[in-house]
């Protein structure tokens, strides 16, 4: 299972496991304040991209440090890719996909290149970078009306489900990410997968009744049904 996300995650091209990792634990550590690496008060273009194009502030560098990271540490497979990123993501998420279209489907140079490599990666960074931008500025929250993050479902779509960011953020150690394990969530689906043929075990989770709890107390604009995890307006 560690194999089949770490190339899923090189596919797409992005950073390393372990700057990912670490820039997410600050993220809920420090979420949309100066320890954010990409705080949502800074504006919706500092969130999206604007972040990755600045030096980190010294507030940010200063959380980073704080961060426990010997469980990636001490793995043989994330240190490799802290290694060997450029040679990892570039034949992952460049040359293997190129080469597939051109060897498999008989597409030509240009449209493999220009279109199936490189406007998939920019779609799929845009995609991932909406859950720092959309999802902490337009939608509602039904879990937590203190925090920034929200449900925004143009982000669940564009992103095949991680767009229940106001979940998340209340929520964060549910492997879910959504208070509901049959919806448009891919990444709940496959691990769920895992978990039936012994790849993932002891999969944690809020409680209905915790998160009942908290939306009772906490939520904004949606109201329960019946004390279940089920919203309507």
């Amino acid at each position: 299972m560690q194999l089949m996300l770490f190339v899923m995650y090189a596919s797409a091209g992005l950073t390393t496991v372990r700057r990912f990792v670490r820039n997410h634990r600050v993220h809920h550590k420090c979420s949309d304040s100066d320890g954010d690496p990409h705080d949502a008060r800074r504006g919706l273009f500092f969130s999206h991209m604007g972040w990755l194009m600045v030096k980190k502030n010294e507030e940010t560098l200063r959380q980073g440090k704080t961060i426990d990271m010997k469980d990636l540490d001490n793995d043989p497979l994330i240190m490799f890719h802290e290694r060997h990123m450029l040679l990892v993501n570039g034949t992952l998420c460049f040359v293997l996909p190129t080469l597939a279209n051109i060897w498999f489907f008989g597409e030509s140079w240009r449209c493999a290149v220009a279109w199936q490599c490189f406007i998939r990666y920019l779609t799929t960074m845009h995609a991932a970078f909406s859950v720092n931008s959309l999802a902490h500025k337009y939608g509602h929250k039904p879990y937590n009306r203190n925090i920034r993050p929200v449900e925004n479902l143009f982000v669940v779509f564009a992103t095949l489900g991680e767009g229940f960011h106001n979940y998340h953020h209340a929520f964060p150690f549910d492997f879910k990410g959504t208070d509901r394990l049959l919806t448009f969530n891919i990444a709940t689906l496959t691990i769920k997968l895992c978990e039936k043929i012994g790849w993932a075990y002891d999969l944690k989770e809020a409680s209905p009744e915790m998160v009942a709890s908290m939306s009772q107390r906490m939520g904004d604009r949606f109201q329960l049904k019946e004390g279940l995890s089920d919203y309507s307006y």
